[in-house]
């Protein structure tokens, strides 16, 4: 029987707490802010599972810590779940609406208080349980898809660094002295790769264009995990075609460094980055994702509130250029591993959207648990 309740009649919300900047990453705790897990972590702790949302910045968001945490002053944690399964209401909260309860204006707060008066319904905790075990079988097939991607994206980064920064490319022996070996040369970026540059003005975007934000690029990762819609923009954009490489300008962003596996728009905050020469994709790919190149473009920003790295001058980077033999073997090798991230991507983006359709009616009964572990079966 599901019975009709406030939140607060479900689970406490509490405040997190202060981080001094002295005591970040003194401990073993990681840090939850109202973005996400931070690359902090501290001593003081709450004991896991926690359930967490944002309380001010970025509010709606709900995150979940199987172990023990420190949950930041920018959000609200469940202090008591009152009896209830916490992995259950990590995903009730998710269907609350809580981004539509801002209390603070300009930069988006919200008071718990106002979250306790949330009404909703809730099962008994048998069907908390099974509710849960069935979307967490979603959850773990997308951590596991994460997981593919990023030993796939590590080991095509070893490969590059070993060849073009190591200096172990097979059967380019290198000349005396460390000179390169026999048809490699130093050479600019802008010999290798440009900027396409093709704006999209808003009136002529269609509305079922792929839109690829900043946000939506991931950190120090070469794969796109969501999308936009062209509802979420309200200026020009830029058109990529699939295989371009995205690449955040913004200093705050420069580590989003994506190669697109399908066409569509994007930020013009992004720099849209293509291949002059046969077999350059990866090469290109891995020379603007390696730290090196990040340095640079952090180096060369300008801008007072929120500085830029400018193509006219990321364009000058001087990079090791191998002859068209190493080029074309480096394709070889990377090329399918790229490829099976593309094909990773398309089969997350998919659970997701399966997994999205499904937990709102799930989490108000419309869909019983039976269906859905059916259809997972499916």
């Amino acid at each position: 029987m599901w019975e009709k309740k406030e939140l607060g009649q479900i689970i406490n919300l509490q405040r997190g707490y202060d981080l001094p900047h002295s005591a970040r990453s003194e401990g073993k705790y990681p840090v939850i802010s109202s973005s996400g897990i931070t690359d902090y972590h501290a001593e003081y702790k709450e004991s896991g599972p926690g359930v967490i949302t944002g309380r001010y910045g970025t509010i709606g968001e709900v995150y979940y810590v199987e172990g023990d945490y420190w949950p930041h002053n920018t959000t609200l944690f469940v202090e008591d779940f009152k009896g209830n399964y916490p992995r259950f209401i990590y995903y009730l909260l998710q269907t609350l609406g809580l981004e539509n309860n801002n209390d603070a204006g300009a930069v988006p707060g919200v008071n718990r208080q106002s979250l306790h008066a949330i009404k909703t319904y809730l099962p008994p905790l048998p069907l908390q349980r099974r509710i849960a075990t069935v979307l967490g079988r979603y959850d773990a097939l997308l951590e596991n898809y994460q997981q593919q991607v990023a030993a796939l994206e590590g080991l095509a980064q070893e490969v590059y660094q070993e060849w073009f920064v190591r200096g172990r490319c097979p059967g380019a022996e290198a000349g005396p002295e460390g000179e390169l070996p026999a048809g490699w040369r130093t050479a600019t970026l802008d010999e290798v790769a440009y900027d396409t540059r093709r704006i999209i003005k808003i009136d002529d975007i269609a509305p079922d264009a792929a839109y690829v934000g900043l946000e939506h690029l991931s950190v120090k990762s070469i794969s796109i995990t969501v999308t936009g819609t062209p509802d979420d923009i309200g200026s020009d954009k830029l058109a990529f075609e699939e295989n371009d490489i995205l690449f955040g300008k913004i200093r705050a962003y420069l580590h989003k460094v994506c190669l697109a596996h399908f066409a569509g728009i994007c930020s013009t905050d992004a720099i849209v980055i293509r291949p002059r020469i046969e077999n350059a994709l990866s090469f290109v790919l891995f020379t603007v994702f390696s730290e090196r190149f990040i340095e640079y473009a952090d180096l060369i920003s300008n801008g007072t509130k929120m500085p830029r790295s400018e193509w006219s001058v990321l364009k000058t980077y001087q990079t090791i250029l191998p002859d068209n033999r190493a080029l074309a073997a480096f394709e070889e090798v990377v090329r399918p591993m790229l490829d099976k991230i593309a094909n990773i991507q398309k089969q997350s983006k998919y659970l997701r959207a399966t997994r999205a359709a499904l937990l709102p009616r799930l989490l108000s009964g419309q869909l019983t648990v039976n269906d859905a572990e059916a259809n997972l079966a499916d």
